[in-house]
């Protein structure tokens, strides 16, 4: 009997996925503001580190569940060297909306992760269509 409610239980599951649109963008939850924007942070490790004194456009859509004006900062870091404190160029999001950012910065080391600290958050928050490159080439590290 139990495997029968199992197997009940995952094509109930499987039957709720299916009739989902699939979405592969990132998803954040943060159940709490923080009182920093640092308090929750999610960082992503670069296959290949940025290069000390060489410019980088950042380009990705983002959506917030919540209205949001607090900023969307963005940290490139490299573990026992310097992190780099910028953000994005727009501020302020409306809630249930893709909004198209963009961070235009030189890298002031070889930084190995992208840090995005998202204490400031209310609720869900998502990131799609990521793009980074080095100015004056096309291919998307």
């Amino acid at each position: 009997m139990k495997k029968l409610f199992t197997l009940i239980v995952a094509m109930f599951a499987f039957a709720n996925i299916a009739k989902a649109t699939p979405s592969y963008c990132l998803t954040f939850v943060n159940s709490e503001i923080k009182a920093e924007a640092y308090g929750t942070q999610v960082f992503y490790r670069l296959p290949t580190p940025l290069v000390k004194d060489k410019n980088y456009t950042l380009t990705m859509r983002v959506y917030f569940e919540n209205p949001f004006d607090k900023g969307l900062p963005f940290w490139p870091y490299k573990k026992g060297g310097e992190t780099q404190y910028t953000g994005f160029n727009k501020s302020s999001f409306n809630a249930g909306e893709w909004t198209n950012v963009e961070c235009q910065f030189k890298a002031i080391d070889d930084h190995e992760f992208l840090q995005f600290p998202i204490g400031y958050v209310n609720g869900t928050m998502r990131i799609d269509d990521i793009v980074l490159v080095e100015d004056g080439t096309t291919t998307n590290l």
